[in-house]
């Protein structure tokens, strides 16, 4: 994979992630408006300590209305990225941070998190799309995030002794926050396949950073991390998570066989 067409293939895939990201916010309008949970009049109390300008920009993107309207120029934004058009990625990088303000933070986590790095790197890439070498560091902030987004969240797992021993994962799938299959918990409910499943997990995780050894072995890795993700969508609906970390996947291809000499 060429360093354009990794680049190219980045844009698409979170271009189709926006793109569904952005469906799913319009059905949850009656969440956010003036009515819902995250309704503006509550939020803005939130941004007086703010300085002035920054909290006029806010007030004039993100009541229900506006933000509504932001959320429709979306859409069209990321139908150009998954069609290859990657100078619009600043404008979508602006939209996803005003996303995270009028959410407090992040809307859906640690996908809105991934999203906004690759965001960043194909931003970059597209800004500086006349110097290879520019856009290659930008690919591979996407590729060291990327890498240290699955070895971190293994580490994190691997010291607390409720993970090591399995009944982490049981209390996760038990505990009726993310809709979890009945008959999957009631499978991981066994101990022995709780404790299989998750040193399956933590050896994925831990051992990522191999990944990047050479083009072969990092087929394998993101084999299995589509598997994963998938597993995670059918555990706990984080759909979101998988076509985030999707998106990254070109720049781990690219880099993995740099490293290695391959091409």
């Amino acid at each position: 994979m060429s360093l354009t067409e990794a680049v190219s293939w980045t844009e698409r895939l979170l271009g189709f992630a926006l793109l569904l990201q952005t469906v799913e916010l319009l059905q949850l309008r009656r969440h956010f408006s003036d009515r819902g949970v995250w309704s503006w009049p509550v939020l803005v109390s939130e941004h007086r300590q703010l300085p002035a300008p920054l909290r006029w920009c806010l007030a004039a993107l993100l009541p229900e209305r506006a933000f509504v309207a932001l959320l429709w120029l979306r859409l069209p934004l990321a139908l150009l990225l998954a069609g290859g058009l990657g100078l619009v990625a600043p404008a979508l990088l602006l939209t996803q941070l005003a996303i995270g303000a009028r959410f407090r933070g992040t809307f859906n986590g640690g996908s809105d998190y991934m999203t906004v790095v690759v965001l960043l790197g194909i931003s970059g890439a597209a800004c500086f799309a006349s110097s290879p070498r520019v856009v290659k560091a930008c690919l591979g902030y996407v590729c060291v995030q990327l890498v240290f987004s699955y070895f971190i969240a293994g580490v994190i797992k691997l010291v607390r002794p409720s993970w090591r021993s399995g009944a982490g994962l049981g209390r996760l799938l038990t505990s009726n926050r993310y809709g979890t299959p009945g008959w999957l918990a009631r499978l991981l409910a066994r101990p022995a396949l709780a404790r299989l499943a998750t040193w399956s997990v933590l050896g994925f995780e831990c051992s990522y950073p191999l990944a990047l050894l050479s083009p072969s072995i990092t087929l394998i890795f993101v084999g299995v991390g589509a598997l994963f993700h998938l597993g995670n969508v059918l555990a706990f609906g984080l759909n979101r998570f998988f076509f985030a970390w999707l998106a990254a996947y070109p720049a781990l291809l690219f880099f993995s066989a740099e490293l290695s000499g391959a091409r």
